[in-house]
């Protein structure tokens, strides 16, 4: 990685505009699907109505992310020299989503009588639903990297925020009037919710569907012809080396891994900031905070996107991870102003305006490694970042023994050290 790849250029990407156009309506489609069964609203209520504890949500959790990371390193061993992303990628999502259909219709009709049936049911299209979309994460990020220019895919990812960012407000509504019972009673309204997830899910396939692939795989300048395919045991053994010929991959692997400390200690802020404040603060004030979040999506995700396809993703990346140390820095200025609120709201502001810092670190990826290679260092990526999944329980730990602000800390020094390593990495751009 330390050679940039040169970028391409629209002439060689004919398709561009209308790819944008249909990557924005899949992006945005499946977020608002997942919006209606959000990790921290809507899936810990369903979860409950159906009889439910926390230790399930817990494995949930594990299996979301689990699911998600462990299958990209076999798909990538599948795409080896794949002249074609998408004919997979539409396979295995369409696996994955169709399971949503199939438990709504069980929630629905065994909800109330045999409840247990109805959980089961969902667990097994959660668990399959995120098995599709990790299985499809590999195909889908080399498909943007082939038919979206370099220096257009900042802004790609800033509308699909914006869009999905405004379109998760009107969905919040919805979900709320389904929980609270005023369009319709447990357990229809539970049925609809993960109807709702489907519906925008089967959108977003079809958005997918219909973007034109570039067949050609020699768009990207530099790029080594296409080497023999390796046997699964050969690919995964292989990939060891592939980490010593890329020292610069795997440091910014390492970024990934840091940069996710934002979003692995976001669940302690809110305690924080409750016990910073003199009387505390009221339950119900938590959508308040949500709000001046997603505000905070909304105002830096054109940022952060105009950034990128202007400097480059290595600056945008090492601003953004600069800015990143202040959400903790002004939670701590509110408690020590005597739990000033407009504080712990700008602390919120912020860290909407970070947390997705992963499309500026994939932009980067995409800039710096050959066409031909981008499916095996996509899945490679997200493997080594499984240390990732161990942020949140070191940060509940810090959090259950020394009080919130230590989780705050802890994602200061990790945010911090991700800034250091930043600085390191080769500019993907010094020669555009």
């Amino acid at each position: 990685m330390s050679e940039p790849v040169a970028q391409n250029h629209d002439p060689a990407l004919p398709n561009a505009r209308f790819n944008f156009l249909m990557l924005v309506g899949d992006v945005s489609c499946f977020v608002l699907g997942s919006a209606f069964l959000d990790a921290a609203t809507a899936l810990p209520a369903l979860v409950g109505r159906l009889g439910g504890d926390l230790a399930l949500l817990g494995i949930l959790g594990s299996i979301r992310q689990g699911a998600y990371y462990l299958p990209q390193l076999f798909v990538a061993h599948r795409l080896q020299n794949a002249t074609r992303y998408l004919p997979i990628l539409l396979l295995i999502t369409f696996c994955g989503r169709i399971g949503y259909f199939l438990a709504g219709a069980a929630v629905m009709a065994f909800g109330e009588t045999r409840p247990d049936i109805a959980l089961i049911a969902f667990a097994a299209a959660y668990t399959l639903g995120w098995l599709g979309d990790g299985g499809g994460g590999v195909p889908w990020t080399a498909l943007v990297g082939r038919t979206i220019p370099a220096r257009r895919r900042g802004a790609l990812f800033a509308t699909t925020q914006t869009v999905s960012g405004i379109g998760k407000l009107g969905v919040g509504a919805i979900v709320a009037l389904l929980l609270g019972g005023t369009v319709a009673k447990f357990p229809v309204a539970d049925a609809l919710l993960v109807w709702g997830c489907a519906f925008f899910m089967a959108v977003s396939w079809v958005f997918l569907a219909l973007i034109r692939e570039n067949r050609t795989a020699g768009s990207t300048i530099g790029a080594l012809p296409a080497s023999p395919s390796l046997s699964l045991g050969a690919y995964l053994g292989s990939l060891p080396r592939r980490l010593r010929e890329r020292p610069d991959f795997a440091r910014l692997a390492l970024v990934q891994i840091l940069a996710t400390a934002s979003i692995a200690t976001a669940p302690f802020l809110w305690g924080f900031v409750r016990s910073a404040t003199p009387g505390g603060i009221p339950e119900g004030d938590a959508g308040k905070f949500l709000i001046a979040q997603t505000v905070g999506l909304l105002a830096f995700a054109p940022v952060w996107g105009s950034l990128s396809d202007r400097f480059g993703p290595k600056k945008t990346l090492t601003l953004l991870l600069g800015i990143s140390l202040l959400w903790p820095l002004l939670a701590f200025a509110g408690k020590f102003a005597g739990g000033n609120l407009i504080l712990f709201y700008a602390a919120y502001f912020l860290l909407g305006g970070v947390v997705e810092n992963w499309i500026t670190i994939t932009n980067y990826l995409l800039e710096s490694v050959p066409e031909n290679d981008q499916p095996m260092y996509i899945g490679l990526m997200n493997a080594v970042s499984l240390p990732a999944l161990f942020l949140p329980l070191i940060a509940g730990q810090c959090a259950q023994s020394l009080g919130a602000g230590a989780a705050l800390i802890f994602a200061g020094v990790l945010l911090a050290t991700g800034l250091c390593v930043t600085r390191t990495l080769p500019d993907t751009r010094r020669n555009g």
